[in-house]
């Protein structure tokens, strides 16, 4: 199983935008996750693990951010940062459709 340091979670509620004010907030949450990279720096033939870790922490935040939202989802989006020794198939498969799925059944619930 793949580390987990700590997770981030903020609500940003935008009043008004360029001075007009908008009809109604628009409230943004965002969840964040640091975890280790158990495959940084070193070739490995199996990265399921990063799938299923991905999928782990969509789990777990996605019920959170709805928590932080005024009402369903609109739109959702995923992103992920991988240090100096990581290669960027390492974060896409964080970041993949498990995790997506996750904040489909988290925002019709």
């Amino acid at each position: 199983m793949v580390e987990i340091r700590k997770f981030i979670t903020m609500r940003e509620a935008v009043l008004s935008e360029l001075g007009v004010a908008a009809p109604r907030p628009v409230v943004r949450a965002v969840g964040m996750a640091v975890i280790g990279n158990p495959f940084a720096g070193r070739f490995v033939d199996d990265l399921r693990p990063l799938f299923e870790a991905g999928a782990m922490l969509g789990e777990r935040l996605m019920p959170e951010l709805v928590k932080l939202l005024d009402g369903p989802t609109a739109s959702y989006g995923k992103g992920a940062l991988v240090g100096v020794d990581g290669e960027m198939e390492h974060g896409s498969l964080v970041r993949s459709p498990s995790r997506g799925r996750a904040a489909d059944l988290a925002a019709r619930r």
